[in-house]
């Protein structure tokens, strides 16, 4: 992430309130690990990935390796708490 580049985000559909959640959670995240680097950087931005449109917000924070066992336990917790309620 190097240099400035400026392009508008393409609109998108969804819970507007819990869209605006999502995005203060993740920049919140970027401002808070990455305050310690020396210049901070963060990209908000999208791309196109199998013919969807896939945002993301990147840092250049301290981070963590995405094949660690934590990180795939966290995204089952993450399925398992947004799985529709069953009765």
């Amino acid at each position: 992430m190097t240099g400035c580049a400026r392009r508008s985000l393409l609109p998108t559909e969804g819970d507007p309130r819990m869209l605006r959640l999502v995005l203060a959670n993740l920049l919140s995240n970027a401002i808070e690990f990455g305050r310690t680097r020396a210049p901070a950087v963060i990209a908000v931005g999208w791309r196109l990935e199998s013919a969807e449109v896939a945002y993301f917000v990147q840092d250049n924070g301290i981070g963590f390796e995405m094949s660690t066992e934590a990180v795939r336990q966290l995204g089952l917790s993450w399925a398992l708490l947004n799985q529709p309620a069953r009765l």
